[in-house]
């Protein structure tokens, strides 16, 4: 009898937490769209020069990430979004990049974006930001 109890109470607890909401991305006619659960935190339009991708994805620590590469034409072929969620369910979105293409490091509690200098454009200097405990800093 009391097994039975103890299975019952199980089911009901199971059945009553919600699963939690995540990251997603995908394609809604021209536009894509960052999702949490059903409630769209991120959008963007497709333009000329191309359709922004989702470039990674992942967990740092508690928190998820979707890195989105957004090609912005042959002057300046790639700019990153970093869409982030807490283990709490907040929502972060932050512009990253300097034209190039994007280095990744990862462990278990940060993410490292690293940027070489442009060997052509002095202007484009190397830059690296890290992201971790809910935030981002720009190293340089």
């Amino acid at each position: 009898m009391l097994n039975a109890i103890a299975n019952l109470l199980h089911l009901v607890v199971a059945v009553s937490t919600p699963e939690p909401e995540h990251l997603s991305a995908r394609m809604v006619e021209n536009q894509f769209q960052v999702e949490l659960g059903k409630k769209v935190i991120f959008r963007k339009e497709s333009s000329m020069a191309g359709l922004p991708r989702v470039s990674r994805a992942g967990k740092v620590g508690d928190e998820e990430y979707l890195l989105i590469e957004d090609y912005h034409g042959d002057g300046c072929p790639s700019m990153y979004t970093l869409v982030t969620k807490t283990k709490g369910g907040r929502h972060q979105e932050h512009l990253v990049g300097n034209c190039n293409e994007v280095k990744v490091k990862e462990d278990d509690y940060r993410l490292e974006l690293s940027f070489p200098a442009h060997a052509e454009i002095p202007s484009r200097k190397a830059a690296e930001w890290v992201y971790g405990e809910e935030t981002l800093k720009k190293v340089f």
